[in-house]
């Protein structure tokens, strides 16, 4: 029964984000989902476990953008969960070297949903078209749904 019930506020959160909260961003680009505060968890949860049906989406997102210590390629916008698990969020590749900000700045990215690799290892994630420092925090880091 909880899984009927959490499947149906999946679909309602998919059918809210699609038709009230897309539109055209400030910088010109369609977007087909956008990914805020609100259920911030939940989104990256129904994106990477139905990866197929949003596959080729352009997708905007508002997240701090994080650096893997020890391999610079692994990029990530993402907040952090308080419940478990540390960071939540999607990988992001797709820009020169020189376009990406320092590691634990905000964001705002555009790009489209797609597969890529890493080191010879497939991945789901944000192929970028671009990516925007936010001088101020937009919203929560720390998120908990």
């Amino acid at each position: 029964m909880k899984k009927k019930i959490f499947a149906l506020m999946m679909v309602a959160l998919l059918c809210i984000l699609t038709f009230f909260g897309c539109g055209n961003s400030q910088y010109g680009e369609q977007v087909d989902i956008e990914i805020g505060d609100d259920y911030f968890i939940a989104t990256i949860n129904n994106i990477l476990d139905n990866f197929d049906d949003f596959y080729g989406q352009t997708v905007r997102m508002r997240g701090v953008f994080f650096v893997h210590g020890t391999n610079p390629t692994f990029r990530m916008v993402a907040r952090e969960n308080t419940a478990c698990c540390g960071l939540v969020g999607l990988l992001v590749e797709g820009l020169a070297e020189s376009e990406y900000p320092e590691g634990d700045s905000w964001v705002e990215v555009i790009g489209t949903l797609g597969r890529f690799e890493i080191s010879e290892t497939s991945f789901m994630g944000i192929r970028l078209s671009s990516i925007n420092v936010v001088d101020e925090e937009p919203g929560q880091r720390f998120v908990s749904h």
